[in-house]
């Protein structure tokens, strides 16, 4: 998997290839990747419909007192306590 800034550069180099009045200015990537990179170290509520818990991935659980794990099969019992979840940073 790409890191937020091999994307964002990658997609900075297809953008040069375009004829000079049709490039996004350079500051539009920069905002990108930090966009990007708030967006991936969001926690996102359990009942949040449009963003449910991903099946059979690891993933980080953040519980009712704030302690934060990392998800495995064992926390099938617990899962009431448990208020938010994140994906990994990717690095």
């Amino acid at each position: 998997m790409k890191t937020i800034e091999e994307v964002a550069f990658g997609r900075y180099l297809s953008d040069q290839s375009l004829p000079a009045h049709k490039r996004m200015d350079i500051t539009c990537y920069i905002d990108w990747a930090q966009l990007g990179a708030r967006e991936a170290q969001r926690w996102i509520d359990v009942n949040d419909r449009d963003n449910p818990m991903p099946a059979n991935t690891d993933f980080l659980i953040k519980l009712e007192d704030g302690q934060i794990f990392r998800y495995n099969e064992d926390w099938s019992d617990e899962m009431q306590l448990v208020t938010h979840w994140r994906p990994f940073e990717r690095l």
